[in-house]
């Protein structure tokens, strides 16, 4: 259970180093258990959290990587 939850962490994290610097669309889970769905673009990666532009919420953000449910990019140029 524990290998299978670090392992889509780590799945997450490659995708979006892949995706850096471009918009990705994510469903994330807030820690009062909210889905929402942002528009963000990743500017750094680091000890399992996403620093990133929230076009949503218009503004910086950080995101915990175990709580991004999914993540879409909006461009063809980033490789998933």
């Amino acid at each position: 259970m524990i290998s299978r939850i670090i392992g889509e962490v780590m799945e997450m994290e490659q995708k979006l180093q892949r995706c850096m610097g471009q918009k990705v669309e994510i469903m994330y889970i807030d820690r009062h258990g909210n889905i929402t769905q942002r528009l963000i673009e990743a500017r750094s990666i680091k000890n399992n959290y996403v620093c990133a532009y929230c076009f949503t919420q218009k503004g910086l953000r950080v995101f915990r990587l175990e709580q991004i449910l999914a993540a879409m990019p909006m461009q063809q140029q980033c490789v998933v």
